[in-house]
């Protein structure tokens, strides 16, 4: 989750400002947890971009989303509060903003799978978005609307959560019989794991599945974890897709100690009404040997 004190972080690949920059954006909505706030023409542009500026006026109100983000941030951190935002102004357009050299890749980048699942369009490539023929490089949005915590508390911010769940949670009946074991085995962050064979054999031994996630469209993931019965796994990002998992799923989380990630994991649970709980790794590695 965003540590940061606030939920939706300014795109990092881009600069965003506006003539008014050093007048505090207006408050459309106020709550003990959270203020949604709204900027007038906003002005995104490519920071890295050597071109000559070629730019676009677009109307209405508008959420940016940038899916250069880690997957559980992405989720979050973005549709999350996008899904919630446009429940309450049904007239708020998503912008996803890629930066790309490959025509291809805004056609199939990360996470569009997920959002064409909910509709979400508009995605413009900063760099690489042809409109006439014209290719171009800085956007001057009306309207921009953020949600900010404050303080950060995302785990009070249920009406949010149980929203987006809503959205992408399909139910299926659960498979008592389906326990799966999310496998760190070809991660590059593997911090803390050792012996992941080990750990493969101990769960395989108990009837469970050994899944590796890498490489799995959302959607796929989605259909994996719906209808299981018990999930178990390190604290990472596959645990996002707890919003898939039915009320009855079983969620266990192996750790080296119960830090930020587990805490983090463990409110979105309850908030989701999933069962879950929390076993040291040196433990399982223990019985084992």
């Amino acid at each position: 989750m965003n540590r940061h004190g606030y939920l939706n972080r300014i795109p990092t690949l881009f600069k965003v400002f506006n003539d008014s920059a050093k007048k505090p954006a207006s408050i459309i909505k106020e709550t003990e947890q959270f203020a949604i706030s709204e900027w007038s023409n906003v002005e995104v542009s490519n920071i890295y971009s050597n071109k000559d500026t070629r730019e676009i006026y677009l109307s209405g109100r508008y959420f940016i989303i940038q899916p250069h983000l880690q997957y559980y941030h992405f989720m979050l951190d973005y549709i999350a509060v996008f899904c919630y935002l446009k429940s309450l102004y049904p007239e708020i357009k998503p912008i996803v903003l890629i930066k790309t050299d490959d025509p291809e890749y805004a056609k199939n980048f990360p996470y569009k799978d997920i959002l064409d699942e909910l509709e979400i369009g508009n995605i413009y490539a900063i760099d690489d978005i042809q409109n006439s023929g014209v290719n171009y490089n800085k956007f001057i949005l009306e309207s921009v609307v953020y949600l900010y915590s404050k303080p950060f508390d995302v785990f009070k911010m249920d009406d949010i959560l149980l929203n987006f769940r809503n959205l992408v949670y399909k139910k299926r009946p659960i498979d008592k019989n389906k326990k799966i074991y999310i496998s760190r085995r070809d991660s590059n962050r593997r911090a803390g794991i050792n012996n992941e064979e080990l750990l493969e054999k101990y769960f395989k031994d108990l009837g469970f599945k050994t899944v590796l996630l890498t490489g799995m469209s959302i959607l796929e993931q989605r259909d994996l974890f719906s209808d299981a019965a018990v999930v178990v796994g390190r604290s990472g990002s596959s645990f996002t897709n707890m919003f898939f998992m039915s009320d009855e799923t079983k969620i266990i989380d192996i750790n080296i100690e119960f830090d930020y990630a587990a805490y983090e994991y463990k409110k979105i649970s309850e908030i989701l009404k999933l069962d879950y709980c929390n076993i040291s790794m040196i433990l399982l590695q223990l019985l084992y040997e």
